[in-house]
């Protein structure tokens, strides 16, 4: 263990090697840090275990060891052991610190409007449409090459929309003793995950979660207003949209970034019109039993920090994982701890160290913390680009001294999506089983299967 990175660069500016793609003038909005993430009410759950000899049998989502050797390998069984083969990998390689002077770890920072460009509804080969072209070929490429993370720049008003975010935060975890008989406070540590509050641990983080419930357009938890507030609570919608929106408008980019001939602009927006779950209803999956709450989750959480007589300066408190999302999204917390797996450099970086906090401008690690977001790809996401944008491999550090706030927001699809999966692919007697090295790679075939899907259902 080392401690965790300082920075000895200016608070007010990022370094010059950072590259930055410039936001140009403010547009309006265009269109999510855990082991045991719940897929909610499909029990769908990604796990992270040690690689063993031991055969792991699944029950979709779910990852046990036997003694039995498996000589048949469902296609979704294969793709979770290829990612955590490379979650095992990344557990072995170097700490964050020993590369955070290399240059190639520095984050990649897009404006807003370069991912708008990119995600526009249909372009052609036209000397016009050129530039647009050369951006869509290379996003995809250095998103990958980062380990399937980007930072965002936001603009002037969703900054702000983010510094509430921020405030409500802040607010709840210093008044977490009063209103915790009120709000359905959680606690996940390295391994399970438990409904009761746990204050008092050291190991892992505390956390609400929020979310939509599309029948009444209602955010739950149901009594939040009562414990921060109706302005505090309307600050977390407001943020809750605008990331949603966010999301939306990265996954289509990223897709039209790694499409292939095989898949036309149209096809994408159709399916960006399904899939992605932003909490509205729809009576085609209401029909198919879609559940009311919008798989979509918004969580407000808070790291405790090591006690100052433990004998480690610090400590891993969330082990290396991918998320069960679309992507990720992650405010850049005042206190860096998210390390991200970099497979170009064979090592861990931590994207954070690079936005320091000012000791001397209270105000400027306020901007700083609301205008920047991580970025991180997840398992749906590598799906449905067939590997050309893999999920990120990430895990939370914590130090000595200042507790982490982090405010991770999962944007994910529907739950038509891991319902239909699970029913192709979870079994070993289905489609793609065989381990016949002439076989569609896992994701490829599931890939090719959310397109299809996605597009049946919006001709119903």
């Amino acid at each position: 263990s080392s401690n965790l990175p300082s920075s000895n660069l200016p608070s007010s500016n990022l370094p010059s090697s950072i590259t930055m793609v410039p936001t140009g003038i403010d547009i309006l909005t265009a269109l999510s840090v855990h082991l045991l993430f719940p897929y909610i009410a499909t029990g769908f759950v990604s796990r992270t275990y040690p690689i063993s000899t031991k055969s792991r049998r699944l029950t979709f989502g779910e990852t046990t060891t036997t003694d039995v050797q498996s000589t048949s390998r469902s296609t979704f069984q294969r793709f979770e052991d290829e990612v955590l083969e490379r979650i095992a990998f990344a557990q072995s390689c170097s700490d964050a610190r020993e590369r955070e002077d290399a240059i190639e770890s520095y984050p990649l920072v897009f404006g807003k409007d370069y991912l708008e460009r990119i995600a526009i509804s249909s372009i052609d080969n036209t000397s016009d449409n050129k530039v647009i072209c050369a951006e869509r070929q290379s996003l995809a490429t250095k998103v990958q090459e980062r380990g399937g993370y980007f930072i965002l720049e936001l603009g002037k008003d969703e900054t702000h929309t983010m510094k509430d975010l921020w405030k409500c935060a802040k607010y709840i975890f210093d008044t977490k003793e009063d209103i915790a008989k009120d709000l359905p406070f959680r606690h996940q540590t390295l391994v399970q995950e438990s409904v009761s509050p746990v204050f008092e641990s050291h190991s892992g983080y505390t956390y609400i979660e929020t979310t939509i419930r599309r029948s009444d357009d209602r955010f739950v938890p149901e009594n939040l207003s009562d414990s921060i507030g109706e302005q505090r609570e309307e600050m977390l919608i407001k943020a809750y949209h605008l990331l949603s929106n966010i999301g939306k408008l990265v996954v289509t980019a990223l897709l039209k970034s790694s499409r292939d001939d095989t898949i036309a602009d149209k096809d994408i927006d159709s399916l960006m019109r399904t899939l992605p779950d932003d909490g509205t209803p729809c009576t085609v999956f209401k029909r198919n039993n879609d559940i009311d709450l919008s798989c979509t989750m918004h969580r407000i959480c808070n790291y405790a920090a090591l006690r100052h007589n433990d004998t480690v300066d610090v400590k891993e408190t969330l082990r290396g994982h991918t998320d069960w999302s679309l992507v990720t999204l992650v405010p850049v917390s005042p206190t860096a701890g998210l390390d991200i797996f970099q497979p170009s450099l064979a090592s861990w970086v931590r994207p954070e160290q690079y936005f320091p906090s000012s000791q001397n401008e209270s105000t400027a690690s306020s901007s700083r913390n609301a205008r920047y977001i991580i970025i991180m790809a997840g398992k749906w996401l590598e799906l449905l680009t067939r590997g050309n944008v893999n999920a990120a491999t990430h895990r939370v550090v914590v130090g000595k001294g200042e507790a982490r706030q982090s405010n991770p927001f999962f944007y994910r699809p529907r739950e038509y999506v891991p319902l239909s999966i699970q029913a192709e692919f979870g079994n070993e007697s289905n489609y793609g089983c065989c381990d016949d090295e002439k076989d569609q790679s896992a994701q490829e075939a599931m890939g090719e299967f959310l397109f299809s899907i996605t597009n049946r259902v919006e001709n119903l």
